[in-house]
Protein backbone atom coordinates (compact mmCIF):
# COMPACT_ATOMS: atom_id res chain seq x y z
CA UNK A 1 0.00 0.00 0.00
CA UNK A 2 0.97 3.17 -1.02
CA UNK A 3 2.17 5.80 2.04
CA UNK A 4 -0.36 8.80 2.91
CA UNK A 5 1.65 12.18 2.77
CA UNK A 6 1.88 12.88 5.82
CA UNK A 7 3.87 9.45 6.19
CA UNK A 8 6.29 10.42 3.68
CA UNK A 9 6.72 14.09 5.30
CA UNK A 10 7.89 11.67 8.41
CA UNK A 11 9.87 9.50 6.53
CA UNK A 12 12.54 12.88 5.14
CA UNK A 13 12.89 12.71 8.89
CA UNK A 14 14.77 9.76 8.96
CA UNK A 15 18.42 9.04 9.97
CA UNK A 16 18.34 6.19 7.13
CA UNK A 17 19.05 8.31 4.04
CA UNK A 18 17.71 5.28 1.93
CA UNK A 19 14.51 6.20 3.50
CA UNK A 20 14.86 9.53 2.55
CA UNK A 21 15.60 9.22 -0.78
CA UNK A 22 12.81 6.84 -1.03
CA UNK A 23 10.30 9.68 0.70
CA UNK A 24 11.77 12.86 -1.63
CA UNK A 25 11.35 10.42 -4.58
CA UNK A 26 7.76 9.29 -4.00
CA UNK A 27 6.84 13.11 -3.34
CA UNK A 28 8.71 13.98 -6.44
CA UNK A 29 6.41 11.64 -8.15
CA UNK A 30 3.46 11.75 -6.78
CA UNK A 31 3.50 15.50 -7.47
CA UNK A 32 4.14 15.24 -11.11
CA UNK A 33 1.31 13.18 -11.63
CA UNK A 34 -0.78 16.38 -10.18
CA UNK A 35 -1.58 15.28 -6.75
CA UNK A 36 0.01 18.81 -5.53
CA UNK A 37 -0.61 18.31 -2.04
CA UNK A 38 1.24 21.42 -0.51
CA UNK A 39 1.01 20.42 3.09
CA UNK A 40 4.27 18.11 2.01
CA UNK A 41 6.09 22.41 1.22
CA UNK A 42 7.56 22.54 4.80
CA UNK A 43 9.35 19.81 5.41
CA UNK A 44 10.48 19.35 1.70
CA UNK A 45 11.89 23.20 2.03
CA UNK A 46 13.72 21.78 5.26
CA UNK A 47 14.82 18.48 2.57
CA UNK A 48 16.65 20.88 0.33
CA UNK A 49 19.11 21.31 3.91
CA UNK A 50 19.68 17.34 3.62
CA UNK A 51 23.35 16.15 3.48
CA UNK A 52 22.47 14.19 0.57
CA UNK A 53 22.34 15.35 -2.59
CA UNK A 54 19.81 12.90 -4.01
CA UNK A 55 17.22 13.77 -1.44
CA UNK A 56 17.96 17.80 -1.85
CA UNK A 57 17.65 17.03 -5.46
CA UNK A 58 14.00 15.12 -5.57
CA UNK A 59 13.34 17.41 -2.96
CA UNK A 60 13.23 20.68 -5.05
CA UNK A 61 11.82 18.49 -8.40
CA UNK A 62 8.84 18.20 -5.99
CA UNK A 63 8.67 21.33 -4.93
CA UNK A 64 8.85 22.36 -9.07
CA UNK A 65 6.04 20.43 -9.38
CA UNK A 66 3.91 21.38 -6.85
CA UNK A 67 4.51 25.00 -7.58
CA UNK A 68 3.62 26.74 -4.61
CA UNK A 69 5.65 30.31 -4.58
CA UNK A 70 6.06 29.78 -0.99
CA UNK A 71 9.28 27.75 -1.68
CA UNK A 72 11.26 30.31 -3.87
CA UNK A 73 13.16 31.99 -1.23
CA UNK A 74 14.20 28.73 -0.01
CA UNK A 75 15.03 27.35 -3.73
CA UNK A 76 16.75 30.88 -4.25
CA UNK A 77 18.81 30.10 -1.05
CA UNK A 78 19.48 26.36 -2.21
CA UNK A 79 20.44 27.66 -5.52
CA UNK A 80 23.30 30.10 -4.35
CA UNK A 81 24.77 27.11 -1.42
CA UNK A 82 24.64 24.13 -3.29
CA UNK A 83 27.87 22.48 -4.32
CA UNK A 84 26.90 19.28 -6.39
CA UNK A 85 26.83 20.47 -9.93
CA UNK A 86 23.71 18.50 -11.29
CA UNK A 87 21.46 19.47 -8.17
CA UNK A 88 22.06 23.03 -8.65
CA UNK A 89 20.95 22.49 -12.33
CA UNK A 90 18.18 20.89 -11.22
CA UNK A 91 17.27 23.99 -8.66
CA UNK A 92 17.73 26.60 -11.59
CA UNK A 93 15.19 24.67 -13.39
CA UNK A 94 12.86 24.04 -10.94
CA UNK A 95 12.96 27.97 -10.45
CA UNK A 96 11.90 28.31 -13.81
CA UNK A 97 9.37 25.81 -13.85
CA UNK A 98 7.35 27.51 -10.66
CA UNK A 99 7.74 30.85 -12.87
CA UNK A 100 8.27 33.49 -10.25
CA UNK A 101 10.59 36.76 -11.00
CA UNK A 102 11.59 37.32 -7.46
CA UNK A 103 14.36 34.27 -8.85
CA UNK A 104 15.79 36.37 -12.01
CA UNK A 105 18.52 38.23 -10.48
CA UNK A 106 20.24 34.74 -8.89
CA UNK A 107 19.29 32.84 -11.80
CA UNK A 108 21.32 35.81 -13.65
CA UNK A 109 23.83 35.80 -11.39
CA UNK A 110 23.90 31.74 -11.87
CA UNK A 111 24.12 32.84 -16.14
CA UNK A 112 27.92 33.33 -15.11
CA UNK A 113 28.50 29.97 -14.17
CA UNK A 114 29.54 27.57 -17.19
CA UNK A 115 28.41 24.54 -15.70
CA UNK A 116 24.70 25.96 -15.24
CA UNK A 117 24.39 28.87 -17.53
CA UNK A 118 22.16 26.76 -19.59
CA UNK A 119 20.02 25.85 -16.79
CA UNK A 120 19.65 29.46 -15.56
CA UNK A 121 18.99 30.76 -19.26
CA UNK A 122 16.37 28.22 -19.88
CA UNK A 123 14.38 29.05 -16.50
CA UNK A 124 14.81 32.92 -17.68
CA UNK A 125 12.91 32.20 -20.78
CA UNK A 126 10.34 30.33 -18.43
CA UNK A 127 9.59 32.84 -16.33
CA UNK A 128 9.62 35.33 -18.86
CA UNK A 129 10.48 38.77 -17.46
CA UNK A 130 12.14 41.67 -19.61
CA UNK A 131 14.64 42.50 -17.04
CA UNK A 132 16.69 39.32 -17.75
CA UNK A 133 17.39 40.27 -21.67
CA UNK A 134 20.55 42.30 -21.05
CA UNK A 135 22.16 39.45 -18.64
CA UNK A 136 20.73 37.08 -22.17
CA UNK A 137 22.31 39.16 -24.44
CA UNK A 138 25.54 39.14 -22.94
CA UNK A 139 25.68 35.23 -22.39
CA UNK A 140 24.80 35.14 -26.48
CA UNK A 141 28.05 37.29 -26.96
CA UNK A 142 30.14 35.28 -24.26
CA UNK A 143 32.41 33.45 -26.66
CA UNK A 144 33.76 31.00 -23.97
CA UNK A 145 30.90 30.31 -22.04
CA UNK A 146 28.49 27.37 -22.22
CA UNK A 147 24.68 27.94 -22.63
CA UNK A 148 24.43 30.44 -25.94
CA UNK A 149 21.71 28.89 -27.52
CA UNK A 150 19.79 28.59 -24.49
CA UNK A 151 20.35 32.01 -24.11
CA UNK A 152 18.81 32.46 -27.77
CA UNK A 153 16.19 30.24 -27.56
CA UNK A 154 14.75 32.38 -24.29
CA UNK A 155 15.00 35.61 -25.64
CA UNK A 156 13.23 34.42 -28.87
CA UNK A 157 10.26 33.25 -25.65
CA UNK A 158 10.63 36.61 -24.02
CA UNK A 159 10.00 38.23 -26.98
CA UNK A 160 11.72 41.74 -26.85
CA UNK A 161 12.98 43.75 -29.66
CA UNK A 162 16.36 44.59 -27.98
CA UNK A 163 17.74 40.74 -28.41
CA UNK A 164 17.15 41.31 -32.32
CA UNK A 165 20.62 42.71 -33.17
CA UNK A 166 22.44 40.18 -30.93
CA UNK A 167 20.48 37.46 -32.70
CA UNK A 168 21.23 38.83 -36.01
CA UNK A 169 24.38 38.43 -35.23
CA UNK A 170 24.61 34.81 -34.01
CA UNK A 171 23.51 33.71 -37.52
CA UNK A 172 27.08 33.87 -38.43
CA UNK A 173 28.05 32.37 -35.22
CA UNK A 174 30.42 28.83 -36.43
CA UNK A 175 28.27 26.91 -33.85
CA UNK A 176 25.20 25.63 -35.70
CA UNK A 177 23.07 25.02 -32.48
CA UNK A 178 23.33 29.07 -31.76
CA UNK A 179 22.91 29.40 -35.33
CA UNK A 180 19.49 27.55 -35.15
CA UNK A 181 18.40 28.92 -32.08
CA UNK A 182 18.95 32.56 -33.08
CA UNK A 183 16.84 31.79 -36.06
CA UNK A 184 14.05 30.43 -34.65
CA UNK A 185 13.82 33.14 -31.77
CA UNK A 186 13.71 36.08 -34.84
CA UNK A 187 11.27 33.97 -36.28
CA UNK A 188 9.19 34.25 -31.97
CA UNK A 189 10.22 37.92 -32.02
CA UNK A 190 9.10 38.87 -35.30
CA UNK A 191 10.35 42.38 -36.26
CA UNK A 192 10.47 43.08 -39.89
CA UNK A 193 14.46 44.30 -39.01
CA UNK A 194 15.69 40.66 -39.27
CA UNK A 195 14.90 40.18 -42.56
CA UNK A 196 17.44 41.23 -44.90
CA UNK A 197 19.87 39.69 -42.02
CA UNK A 198 17.65 36.19 -42.12
CA UNK A 199 17.60 36.66 -46.15
CA UNK A 200 21.47 37.12 -46.41
CA UNK A 201 22.17 34.05 -44.10
CA UNK A 202 19.54 31.57 -45.96
CA UNK A 203 22.16 32.14 -48.86
CA UNK A 204 25.14 31.13 -47.05
CA UNK A 205 23.70 28.51 -45.15
CA UNK A 206 25.25 24.92 -45.51
CA UNK A 207 22.75 23.15 -43.37
CA UNK A 208 19.83 22.09 -45.10
CA UNK A 209 18.03 22.09 -41.84
CA UNK A 210 19.26 25.21 -40.68
CA UNK A 211 18.46 27.06 -43.77
CA UNK A 212 14.69 25.42 -43.89
CA UNK A 213 14.35 27.39 -39.83
CA UNK A 214 15.61 30.73 -41.69
CA UNK A 215 12.87 30.28 -44.54
CA UNK A 216 10.04 29.20 -41.43
CA UNK A 217 11.09 32.29 -39.34
CA UNK A 218 10.89 34.51 -42.88
CA UNK A 219 7.48 33.00 -42.46
CA UNK A 220 6.43 34.18 -39.57
CA UNK A 221 8.11 37.73 -39.83
CA UNK A 222 6.26 38.19 -43.11
CA UNK A 223 2.83 36.12 -42.65
CA UNK A 224 3.18 34.32 -45.69
CA UNK A 225 4.93 31.61 -47.77
CA UNK A 226 8.23 33.10 -48.63
CA UNK A 227 9.72 31.08 -52.18
CA UNK A 228 12.22 28.22 -51.24
CA UNK A 229 14.07 29.38 -54.00
CA UNK A 230 15.78 32.48 -52.15
CA UNK A 231 19.20 31.08 -51.80
CA UNK A 232 19.60 30.06 -55.28
CA UNK A 233 17.94 33.22 -57.10
CA UNK A 234 20.69 36.10 -58.97
CA UNK A 235 21.12 38.56 -56.69
CA UNK A 236 18.95 40.92 -58.43
CA UNK A 237 16.10 38.82 -58.66
CA UNK A 238 16.81 38.26 -54.57
CA UNK A 239 17.16 42.08 -53.94
CA UNK A 240 13.65 42.78 -56.10
CA UNK A 241 11.26 39.99 -53.99
CA UNK A 242 12.74 41.43 -50.63
CA UNK A 243 12.24 44.97 -51.72
CA UNK A 244 8.99 43.92 -52.44
CA UNK A 245 8.46 41.99 -49.30
CA UNK A 246 10.03 44.63 -47.17
CA UNK A 247 9.12 47.63 -48.95
CA UNK A 248 12.90 48.99 -49.28
CA UNK A 249 15.20 48.30 -52.00
CA UNK A 250 18.75 46.84 -50.00
CA UNK A 251 20.80 45.15 -51.67
CA UNK A 252 21.43 41.48 -51.22
CA UNK A 253 24.99 39.52 -51.23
Amino acid sequence: MAKTTKELIEDLKDKDVGVRRSAAGELAARELQKIKDKSAVPALIEALKDKDGWVRGEAAQALGNIGDKSAVPALIEALKNEKDPMELGVIALVLGKIKDKSAVPALIEALKDKDHSACAAASLGDIGDKSAVPALIKKLKDKDGSGRAEAARSLGKIKDKSAVPALIEALKDESWELRAAATTSLGEIKDKSAVKSLTDAVCIEENKHIRNDMYNALDKILDTKVPRTLHTMKPKERNDWLAKATGKSLAVV
